[in-house]
């Protein structure tokens, strides 16, 4: 199970990287705190993050998300952050609201299911899993991941369903194929 990465997120590291170039003005340097957007946290904490300072990135979005409460990127990678260093329960806080408001994003979901099912809370997981297909119906790794909840609490028949459905949308998911192949084990 991978976290699905938001392009917002790509943009906010490909940022950090021109900035550190020179090649951006940073439009928020030198200002207080109380004029920064929420990109300045989202582009400051995966600075932080790269350099591995993580307990920094960390402060850097939770300073965000208190100063923008609405903006569901923040929520987002603080989700990503804490799942990265295995504190599950608030990552999975943070991806819901991260969904609650931004109720189309998929990644935000899926990711909601992947922080779940390492849980072991696999019928939220599933529940995830399912809203973030109703947004992206061709999203392989989620059918992928759905595969594996079903596989988890002996659901076979279903995750085969998922697992082929995954491999259909991407020819070349080899890891769906071995587990794909693998399902059909407790079956004979």
């Amino acid at each position: 199970m991978a976290l699905q990465c938001s392009s917002k997120s790509w943009r906010a590291g490909a940022i950090v990287a021109l900035l550190a170039l020179g090649c951006v003005a940073n439009p928020s340097f030198g200002q207080g705190q109380e004029n920064r957007g929420a990109d300045w946290y989202a582009f400051r904490s995966a600075e932080m993050e790269k350099q591995g300072k993580i307990q920094e990135a960390v402060d850097t979005l939770q300073e965000g998300c208190k100063l923008h409460p609405q903006d569901p990127t923040l929520h987002f990678n603080m989700g990503v952050i804490l799942s990265r260093v295995n504190y599950l329960q608030k990552s999975e806080e943070f991806f819901l609201r991260a969904s609650k408001l931004k109720r189309d994003w998929a990644d935000a979901f899926s990711n909601l299911g992947v922080v779940r099912q390492l849980q072991g809370k696999h019928e939220g997981a599933e529940q995830a899993y399912r809203q973030a297909l109703k947004i992206n119906p061709r999203a392989s790794r989620t059918y992928f991941n759905l595969g594996k909840v079903y596989q988890d609490v002996n659901r076979i028949p279903e995750a085969i369903a998922q697992f082929k459905k995954a491999v259909q949308l991407e020819p070349d998911y080899y890891e769906a194929y071995a587990t794909l192949g693998g399902a059909y084990t407790p079956l004979r």
